[in-house]
């Protein structure tokens, strides 16, 4: 019941910033992104927080490697500690899959 309306003003919110279609394309296209996404279960609170939070991150780390260079991030034990961290991040699914594949196997 309440869709209309909230497509309504999502689209016509994004055509009034800067009176653009392409606007109002992207919008749609996102919409559809995150209806996809909540079909199949994936949590949409990380993505928010990477949209959010990814431009702040990528600001601050050009400002580092142009006030430095890039070695900075390997020779400090704390920049060292976290660049593990997030590898580890990365790879635990792959890491958990492939311990489950070898279990069932």
């Amino acid at each position: 019941m309440f869709y209309p309306v909230i497509l309504v003003i999502a689209f016509v919110g994004s055509f009034g910033v800067a009176n653009s279609m392409f606007d109002v394309l992207i919008c749609l296209i996102f919409g559809v992104l995150g209806w996809i996404l909540r079909r199949y279960g994936f949590p949409t609170a990380p993505l928010v927080l990477a949209l959010i939070l990814g431009y702040m991150a990528e600001s601050g780390f050009r400002r580092a490697l142009i006030m430095g260079d890039p070695s900075i991030f390997f020779t400090r034990p704390v920049s060292a500690a976290i660049l593990l961290l997030a590898v580890l991040s990365f790879a635990m699914p792959f890491i958990r899959w492939r311990a489950a594949k070898r279990k069932r196997s």
